[in-house]
């Protein structure tokens, strides 16, 4: 019984240290990941188009 209270009072602090840090936007948001993976396949995309 210890050890389930052990394992879920750490996946706890994780789960409120994830929201900690996202509240002061430290994490990379959604809308950030995407713009980012835009940027990049553009970047393979014009690199592609300069080897023609």
């Amino acid at each position: 019984m210890i050890e389930l209270t052990i394992l879920f009072g750490f996946f706890g602090l994780l789960i409120v240290g994830a929201v900690v840090f996202n509240v002061r936007g430290e994490l990379p948001t959604a809308a950030a990941l995407e713009a980012e993976d835009r940027a990049r396949v553009a970047r393979i995309q014009d690199s592609l188009d300069s080897t023609d």
